[in-house]
């Protein structure tokens, strides 16, 4: 009897752990597109077009976990998504300049 509920909880946790996995490898190639095609579009060369994607990925990873957790508060959500925005624009500032921050934000906000 104890092995059956064992491998019914094994089974459960499994699916979940697959589901997660899925989303974000999901979640990764989408970034990766979007990297790629702002890159593309800016004829960035390797070093920062795989930092591009980094922010890009990290940002979007923020805000699935600020919907999963603040669907039910939209106001703490919205407030949520602008500090996300904020921190993508402070992470491409360590490496692009302002004229190239700028049109990354169109092009992705674009997508």
């Amino acid at each position: 009897m104890k092995s059956i509920i064992y491998v019914a909880i094994f089974a459960f946790m499994s699916a979940g752990v697959y589901a997660q996995s899925s989303d974000q490898q999901s979640l990764a190639e989408s970034s990766k597109e979007t990297a790629t095609q702002i890159s593309q579009e800016l004829n960035l060369d390797d070093e920062k077009s795989q930092f591009l994607y980094r922010a890009i990925y990290s940002t979007e990873m923020a805000r699935q976990r600020a919907d999963e957790q603040l669907s039910e508060n939209a106001e703490e959500l919205e407030a949520t998504h602008q500090k996300i925005d904020t921190s993508f624009e402070s992470i491409l500032k360590s490496n692009f300049s302002e004229a190239e921050i700028s049109k990354i934000k169109k092009l992705y906000k674009k997508e």
